[in-house]
């Protein structure tokens, strides 16, 4: 009979680390890596960046080939998630039905985005995962203006490559601190100056010295919460 194998939930960048990381100090016992995405753990930085302006493509962000982990006996269990820890009977029910037996487990299933839902507007994209980057690459391949809401990293670099297509973009930021971040980038990032509002629900300012118009699509970069779907405790 096989041992029970060490089950990592999520497939980010700390359960991949983890489970490389195993296999490179020598762990050889059987990892199980579940992940609700349909694709092997990949990096989500370059969604924002080099993945939304296509300079990379789907195969370039992957932190292994699939191959990889055959050969490392690491199995993937990808487009199911965990939704239920049994600690008595050490077990994980995922979504799909199937109970995995563990002799370890470890949670990575890390933070997820705060979704911004507005009424009336029928494409508002949350940068994720690269769903939704190909969404947003579609969008801005026809869209006349968007709204970026949130002034950080991701709010900027999506705000940059609208601009690169063109796109009028206004920068919505409750925070006021998106204009000290785009002066400081814009040489790096191809951002003019800009000058973020305090209130999101205020007029923000142009990053694209055009005519205020409506908005053909919002892009929220809001930051992370705790993610709620963690598998439940019984």
């Amino acid at each position: 009979m096989n041992a029970r194998p060490l089950v990592i939930v999520g497939g980010g960048q700390a359960g991949f680390t983890l489970a490389t990381r195993l296999r490179d100090l020598g762990d050889r016992r059987r990892i199980v890596l579940v992940d609700g995405e349909g694709t092997a753990p990949y990096s989500r930085p370059p969604l924002s960046k080099e993945y939304l302006v296509a300079t990379k493509a789907a195969g370039d962000l992957l932190f292994r080939p699939e191959s990889y982990y055959a050969a490392q006996d690491i199995e993937l269990r990808l487009g199911v998630t965990a939704t239920g820890i049994d600690p008595g009977t050490r077990t994980v029910t995922l979504s799909g039905g199937d109970v995995l037996g563990y002799a370890d487990l470890v949670l990575c299933t890390g933070a997820e985005p705060r979704t911004l839902p507005l009424a009336g507007c029928d494409e508002v994209v949350t940068v994720y995962r690269r769903e939704d980057t190909d969404r947003l690459r579609t969008i801005l391949a026809v869209a006349n203006s968007i709204v970026c809401i949130g002034g950080g990293f991701i709010g900027l670099e999506v705000a940059a490559a609208a601009a690169k297509h063109n796109v009028h973009t206004s920068l919505r930021d409750i925070a006021g601190t998106a204009a000290d971040l785009s002066r400081q980038g814009r040489g790096r990032r191809g951002l003019p100056a800009a000058t973020a509002t305090a209130d999101p629900g205020a007029g923000a300012r142009r990053l694209h010295r055009r005519e205020e118009r409506g908005a053909g699509a919002v892009a929220a970069g809001r930051g992370d919460m705790t993610r709620e779907s963690s598998p439940r405790l019984r």
